[in-house]
């Protein structure tokens, strides 16, 4: 066998593996794993830029202090601090999409069709798991209603897998905004409910904190949305 025919043979058996690597889509694991730790790295460095001004750091007070000069709003930090958090839900929506497209496609069709009872099963053992999760991470006097909304909105998902599927498919910026839309529930609804003793804010600032992250979380989507439709790295193969 001459070089010639070993090197060819090999270039064909490099592109056969990477062909089978894009039609399996690695690289929506990858997408996702990035999202999330830039999720991760922007939410430390905001809550960190929040314990230093608690804490009375002097740079980190004046540039909070400028903010409200220029705004000419004593709440106009805090406004801005939920409205970036909109990006970061959309964010997680987004790592969410790609984790699905890597789950969910390409299907294998399956020889013997899946009993109704173990389906049933498979629903709420993972019903029941996402709840405990919620659980550790619900805020006080919210874990009752966070767990409820978990549990059926992982039911639904499940049980409605296909047009999911589907949503994702055609409208991947529904599908960044729901997913989104559960961890704002969580993390910027139900811990305004869980301070708002404590803060004593007025209707009205609460309002407004909860207006500026969805709708950013909203702008956001749709511009996600966009995004995916338009590069087709992004959407599984044959979509």
């Amino acid at each position: 066998m001459s070089l010639t025919d070993s090197g060819s043979r090999f270039e064909h058996r490099l592109r056969q593996k990477l062909a089978q690597l894009k039609q399996f889509g690695w690289r929506h694991l990858m997408l996702s794993a990035l999202l999330f730790t830039v999720t991760a790295q922007l939410y430390d460095a905001a809550m960190g830029a929040r314990r230093a001004a608690k804490l009375g750091d002097p740079a980190i007070s004046a540039k909070r202090a400028a903010v409200r000069a220029f705004l000419h709003h004593f709440d106009a930090v805090s406004v801005l601090e939920h409205a970036l958090s909109g990006v970061g839900y959309a964010l997680v929506g987004a790592a969410l999409l790609q984790l699905f497209y890597f789950v969910y496609w390409p299907q294998t069709p399956q020889a013997v069709e899946t009993p109704h009872w173990l389906r049933s099963v498979w629903i709420v053992v993972a019903a029941a798991t996402a709840v405990v999760m919620i659980l550790r991470v619900a805020y006080v006097g919210t874990g009752t209603a966070m767990a409820i909304l978990t549990a059926l909105g992982v039911a639904a998902l499940l049980v409605r897998h296909a047009r999911v599927a589907g949503v994702a498919r055609s409208a991947p910026q529904w599908f960044i905004g729901i997913a989104g839309a559960a961890v704002w529930c969580n993390f910027d609804l139900a811990w305004k409910m869980s301070e708002w003793p404590t803060t004593h804010d007025t209707l009205g600032v609460v309002l407004a904190h909860l207006f500026a992250s969805g709708a950013t979380l909203i702008i956001c989507s749709v511009a996600g949305g966009v995004v995916v439709r338009w590069c087709a790295w992004l959407r599984p193969v044959g979509t």
